[in-house]
């Protein structure tokens, strides 16, 4: 499920890139994020499969990074850091488990056990509460976190420990992954910000603010091309970076100790 999984959120995170480079260089109608990612792979031919594919893995995926939360496959402990990171964990499973939901809604898989705009209204219904600000100010933090994650990751000493690649390619591999996390990280902040602002803000209708709009206020900014050019081919990496997870990373085991009959 693991391996699925990181293959599943490379490939969205390929098209992301993609769709980038080609709107920076007005080849494209605007950037997107994973939905729009989900929704342009809809219209691909074979892509209601593609689709069951992908949110099968990114189903998986979720349930990997419970897994690893719950049964500490990390080895993080029980320190203040370890439990973040393991909070950390649980909040990562729960968006990609959305995603993946997103992903067999897209391809009809699941069109008679919910209607396509049960989530839409759920999601409407919340911004419309009294606890739309508080809600929002909370993933603007989880974002923010999840951020300073991945630049804490893309710089770390170890980033290579989990994979074992041939030694050929281990460098360009571990060059991919620093920038994809190091663009990654750059996004999330940038999201968390403009979350920030949209709660706190009261002249704006309340909305969840995603990864293709974040996208898009690089695009009319001095430099767009450059800018927007750049976040795309840094998610390109990290797709790349997904893809090289699920074929050569190692899975910490915890050792069986033998326990003599009764």
């Amino acid at each position: 499920m693991a391996r699925a999984g990181y293959a599943a959120r490379g490939a969205i995170y390929l098209i992301v890139g993609v769709i980038s480079i080609l709107a920076a260089f007005e080849l494209h109608e605007r950037p997107v994020g994973a939905r729009g990612a989900l929704e342009e792979l809809a219209a691909w031919p074979g892509g209601p499969l593609l689709l069951l594919i992908i949110g099968t893995g990114l189903s998986g995926f979720a349930s990997w990074r419970i897994v690893q939360a719950l049964l500490d496959t990390e080895h993080l402990g029980r320190s203040a850091i370890g439990l973040a990171h393991r909070v950390g964990l649980t909040g990562s499973g729960a968006l990609y488990g959305l995603m993946g939901w997103s992903a067999l809604e897209a391809a009809d898989s699941l069109e008679e056990l919910v209607p396509r705009s049960l989530g839409a209204e759920a999601l409407r219904d919340v911004l419309e509460s009294w606890i739309a600000e508080e809600l929002l100010l909370g993933i603007a933090a989880f974002a923010a976190l999840a951020g300073l994650g991945n630049a804490a990751k893309a710089l770390s000493r170890r980033f290579m420990a989990d994979l074992s690649c041939p030694r050929l390619m281990r460098h360009w591999v571990a060059a991919c992954g620093r920038v994809g996390y190091g663009t990654r990280a750059a996004l999330l902040l940038l999201l968390a910000e403009r979350l920030g602002v949209t709660a706190l803000d009261d002249s704006r209708a309340l909305h969840l603010v995603t990864l293709g709009e974040v996208l898009a206020v690089l695009e009319p900014a001095p430099g767009s091309l450059l800018l927007l050019a750049g976040a795309g081919a840094g998610l390109l990496c990290f797709g790349a970076f997904g893809m090289a997870e699920a074929l050569w990373r190692g899975f910490r085991e915890w050792p069986v100790k033998d326990t003599p009959p009764r």
